[in-house]
């Protein structure tokens, strides 16, 4: 289908202004809509895949292989932990240095503090 109209520029403006030009536009819509779904084959009905069963993750061992674990400063720790006393976490921060063979936190060595944070952040 192809419908030319052809308008002057004052023709388009009044068009425009009382609105027959977007009514016209409307109708338009309207009657291809409707040719369009008396024409269209209908296509069958697509139903939805079966879902998936859910099925937990195989929770990893605890003494996998972990990732490259982050480096962390003396001063990172000790902010850490500083946190941690201040919830009231005294006894388990001081214990949790001596766990890791440590009288306190600068005697601990730095390939040993992942490992410290990783424990910290369990408390």
């Amino acid at each position: 289908m192809k419908i030319l109209i052809e308008l002057t520029a004052h023709e388009a403006q009044i068009g425009v202004e009382t609105g027959l030009l977007q009514a016209l536009a409307d109708a338009m819509k309207e009657e291809t809509a409707k040719v369009m779904k008396q024409t269209a084959p209908e296509l069958p009905k697509q139903t939805a895949p079966e879902p998936e069963p859910d099925v937990a993750p195989e929770p990893e061992p605890e003494d996998a292989p972990q990732e490259a674990a982050r480096e962390y400063t003396l001063e990172e720790v000790r902010a850490a932990l500083g946190k941690l006393i201040d919830a009231g976490k005294k006894a388990e921060v001081a214990a949790l240095i001596k766990k890791f063979g440590a009288r306190n936190i600068t005697s601990l060595p730095a390939e040993k503090y992942p490992d410290l944070m990783a424990e910290a952040a369990k408390l």
